[in-house]
């Protein structure tokens, strides 16, 4: 068997190559720089340089895989309305499975988002049932990973493209060399987050997701999408959390939603 990864270097990308590897599975990971992979670097994988707006290196790559695993992703949230997520999340995923298309391949696992289903409450959690609302969000992320869903089921529907989508929800976990969603913990141990907002999130482990990412390319049914998450946990108590782990004893702070969001805007000047 072989599986052809894009996005292979990045956070979940490295853990879902990792897990392929554990179950001796060949693999091709695209990446954009070879010199610029290091979290791959020592893997005994096949690295290859492309782009996935890219037809022509998309095709060259993927000759003679099996199944697709699809990560790669912008996944900017500032500003809220940005071009590029959709030229990446959303063109890109249709040239990726343009190409698997033509190459027939078996499987095409791709990576959405959780935050494209609607939101739930703690008591009343969101499943894959639960149809995204206008007023759940403004971020083009969102609206963008929406956009490449909705395509590729259309496509499932209209030529039974074999097509299967896991859902992460907020991702924390190794391999975060950017880093991304680590942020929030680097801040919170550097002293830099002294505050927490209201509200709060669904945590998953990253190497929790790419097992349930490798699973998918002999469980689970086509056409269908699959949220993968872990706990529950409001912001506070996700830093008290991340407190007692570290023995971090900084005190924490409220801060009203408004006041967090004009020290973003102020802090891009």
């Amino acid at each position: 068997m072989k599986v052809f990864v894009t996005g292979a270097d990045g956070m979940l990308g490295t853990c879902v190559c990792k897990e392929l590897l554990k179950r001796n599975i060949q693999v091709v990971a695209l990446v954009q720089s070879i010199e610029k992979s290091t979290t791959i670097s020592s893997f005994p994988i096949e690295r290859i340089e492309g782009d996935i707006l890219n037809v022509e290196s998309l095709r060259r790559a993927m000759q003679g895989a099996d199944y697709v695993i699809h990560i790669a992703a912008s996944t900017s949230v500032w500003p809220r309305k940005n071009p590029i997520l959709y030229k990446v999340n959303l063109d890109g995923t249709k040239k990726v499975a343009q190409v698997a298309q033509e190459l027939c391949i078996k499987r095409f696992i791709h990576i959405g988002s959780a935050s494209s289903f609607g939101n739930g409450t703690r008591l009343s959690p969101a499943d894959e049932r639960t149809e995204i609302k206008p007023e759940d969000s403004t971020l083009d992320y969102v609206w963008s990973k929406h956009a490449a869903q909705s395509w590729l089921l259309e496509q499932y529907r209209e030529s039974a493209f074999p097509v299967l989508i896991i859902n992460p929800t907020f991702m924390i976990g190794p391999y975060d060399s950017a880093p991304s969603s680590g942020k929030i913990l680097l801040s919170f141990l550097n002293g830099q987050l002294p505050a927490y907002t209201a509200g709060g999130k669904n945590f998953v482990n990253t190497e929790d997701v790419a097992v349930a990412v490798v699973n998918a390319l002999s469980m689970g049914n086509v056409g269908e999408c699959y949220i993968v998450g872990n706990e529950n946990l409001t912001f506070k108590d996700f830093l008290n959390r991340a407190a007692m782990l570290t023995s971090n004893t900084q005190s924490l702070y409220y801060a009203p939603s408004w006041l967090t969001l004009l020290l973003v805007v102020f802090s891009r000047f």
